[in-house]
């Protein structure tokens, strides 16, 4: 009489979006191991793999069914590449979400900017170039790679009208610009026998 190691039939599936390698029924014989390849599909990554119907791995690209004994099904699983999208903000403000956010292949990221009192939002930009000017919100859109967002801020700036009236004169003269909490120092000088009678702001007496 003559003995064999008994065998087991070990099935094999790939989820969509990718393959598995051995693929269908493989024999092996007991105590034996099977090593596994995924191979996703492009902009896909290997989600997780399962035995039985349970989940044994996150991820990777390879994977062994160790001592085999007895029949089993092994599946694998893909999910869209995810990219790692890095926010910023400079002094003056705050941006939402900051940090790290993981964004799906081809999906959109918006980004919200908050300034402190006094401040506006000056621009927003991607991998250090220009993307917008100003604007509280900011789209990412179709991300497709890893990217940094950062957004700056600047003081909020306010037109003074300053004017004179007759028999005499005011400096500086007509619109200039100051930012928020600035001082603005101006001079009157009264024409030959006139002197300053009085300064208003906003027509009201200062």
């Amino acid at each position: 009489v003559t003995f064999k190691l008994l065998e087991y039939n070990v099935t094999s599936s790939a989820g969509p979006n990718g393959t598995i390698s051995p693929e269908g029924v493989t024999i092996v014989t007991h105590g034996s191991d099977l090593a596994f390849t995924a191979t996703a599909d492009a902009i896909y990554t290997v989600d997780e793999w399962s035995v039985d119907g349970a989940k044994v791995q996150s991820g990777g690209t390879d994977f062994t069914l160790t001592n085999v004994q007895a029949d089993k099904t092994v599946e694998v699983t893909f999910r869209l590449m995810e990219y790692k999208i890095t926010s910023s903000a400079g002094a003056g403000g705050a941006v939402s979400p900051e940090g790290y956010t993981h964004v799906t292949h081809g999906s959109d990221l918006e980004l919200t900017a908050t300034p402190d009192t006094g401040y506006q939002v000056d621009k927003w930009s991607v991998d250090g170039g220009e993307a917008q000017v100003g604007g509280t919100t900011f789209t990412l859109a179709d991300v497709k790679a890893k990217h940094t967002v950062h957004v700056t801020f600047r003081l909020l700036e306010f037109e003074v009208t300053s004017a004179a009236g007759p028999n005499g004169a005011v400096s500086p003269d007509g619109v200039t610009v100051v930012t928020y909490g600035s001082d603005l120092e101006l001079t009157a000088t009264p024409n030959t026998g006139y002197h300053v009678d009085k300064w208003c702001v906003d027509a009201v007496e200062a």
